[in-house]
């Protein structure tokens, strides 16, 4: 029902342009999910959509070059401003939320006791330091003030530790599938006698299990420098 619509706008030209769409639907289109046909509520473009008035005949094939309802509500959407809804926002916000925690899990430690923080206990000092997630902004833009915070909190050693490998050549397939689960590989390079040399970034949180890991695997038998 149009009630439940919101306005996607685009001014081009000097022109407002607007179509009536679905939040949910404008925001899948724009990821590329679903079809602007899914997305808009009424097949008219609008000089004003609360009033109504639809845009004149002249002022499309001017400015789009067509009287296609679709291609132009697709380009209102891909590159206009989209309404969204607070319904929208807080579900944004909260599945961010729930990534930042992940994040935090994987790629922190308690320096205290070496551990992990349980996912629980980042939600309840997220909570406590009064922590603002942003759903405008991206993860990366964000996650140092956060953890900042968290740090008047909670004990936290949040970061990749940065590792040179010497994997001998009878662990490399072994080792190096531990290496791809655990780490990320910024460089590699083979030696004549086919052992394996690999730069790699672990996350706090993982280090104590990769560092088992390939000790198990090896016996002991791996070369390993931490780097600045």
């Amino acid at each position: 029902m149009v009630e439940h619509s919101v306005i996607a706008k685009l001014k081009k030209d000097g022109v407002n342009f607007e179509v009536l769409v679905d939040c949910d639907s404008a925001m899948s289109f724009k990821k590329g999910q679903c079809s602007i046909q899914d997305t808009l509520f009424r097949n008219e473009i609008y000089s004003d959509a609360k009033k109504f008035l639809k845009s004149s005949k002249q002022d499309l094939v001017k400015i789009f070059g067509t009287e296609d309802v679709f291609r132009i509500a697709e380009e209102i959407v891909k590159t206009g401003h989209v309404d969204l809804t607070a319904e929208y926002l807080n579900k944004e916000r909260e599945a961010k939320k729930r990534q930042i925690i992940d994040l935090i899990a994987r790629s922190s430690i308690d320096p205290k006791t070496g551990k992990p923080h349980p996912p629980q206990r980042i939600e309840s000092a997220l909570q406590d330091a009064r922590v603002k997630i942003d759903e405008h902004k991206s993860i990366e833009e964000q996650i140092k003030g956060i953890v900042s915070k968290l740090a008047t909190i909670l004990p936290i050693k949040y970061g990749a530790v940065k590792m040179m490998l010497k994997i001998p050549a009878k662990y490399n397939a072994a080792v190096y599938s531990v290496v791809k689960q655990y780490t990320k590989v910024s460089s590699e390079r083979w030696e004549n006698n086919g052992d394996l040399v690999v730069n790699i970034e672990v996350p706090s949180s993982s280090l104590e299990k990769f560092e088992n890991s390939i000790n198990n695997i090896t016996h002991g038998e791996i070369e390993s420098k931490k780097l600045e």
